[in-house]
């Protein structure tokens, strides 16, 4: 499994060497202007595409059915992409973290705030799209990224339009429990992230190659 990361790593290193001098020159733009949102939607999207980009080069370059001929399980293959996303995640929000130190306007607590934030999120958006991507393929998963990242927003406007949730109570209790909310957070991204994970190797393992 760590042989198949480090496959990803060195197909995508002059993609992440890209990706890194764009850390950089929207930090810049982020501090000089005062516009620290312009980081963290970066590299939230950035952390959530670059694993689906690494099935893509996979499928371009038919690495599936080579992979399947090896002493591998098609479930280990799954969890290597997974594994690789988280690794991708923490390496942005610690980029992202150095880059807000450089910022002194913001205090710790924020910062620490944002890159908890960014790892949620990025999290989250892999969860919802790598399963999309191995079922359909990047191709034809392409525009179905597009409105999936849009289904927290779409969530949270059903659920307050049918009334099954009593929104502004869950905000009350919320502000009367902000200790909560971490922990409230991260148990909810861990689910969906467990289940994404499920989801995916069932899809793979019937997935015909």
């Amino acid at each position: 499994m760590i042989g198949l990361i480090y496959k990803d790593l060195m197909v995508m290193r002059k993609t992440l060497v890209l990706y890194m001098v764009i850390f950089v020159v929207y930090g810049y733009m982020g501090i000089a202007y005062d516009q620290g949102g312009l980081l963290f939607a970066m590299v939230l999207v950035l952390s959530a595409m670059l694993p689906v980009s690494s099935i893509a080069y996979d499928e371009r370059c038919k690495w599936d059915k080579i992979a399947n001929t090896a002493p591998l399980s098609r479930k280990e293959i799954v969890m290597a992409k997974y594994l690789f996303a988280i690794l991708l995640t923490v390496f942005s929000v610690a980029v992202c973290f150095v880059i807000y130190l450089f910022d002194s306007r913001m205090p710790m607590t924020e910062k620490l705030i944002m890159c908890y934030m960014l790892t949620m999120g990025g999290m989250l958006y892999q969860a919802l799209l790598l399963p999309v991507n191995i079922k359909f393929g990047a191709e034809k998963g392409r525009n179905i990224m597009l409105a999936i990242m849009f289904v927290p927003v779409l969530f949270v406007v059903a659920v307050s339009n049918t009334g099954l949730v009593d929104l502004p109570a869950v905000v009350l209790f919320l502000e009367n429990n902000e200790h909560l909310i971490p922990y409230i957070v991260t148990a909810t991204v861990a689910v969906v992230y467990a289940a994404s994970v499920t989801l995916s190797v069932k899809i793979y393992e019937n997935k015909d190659l």
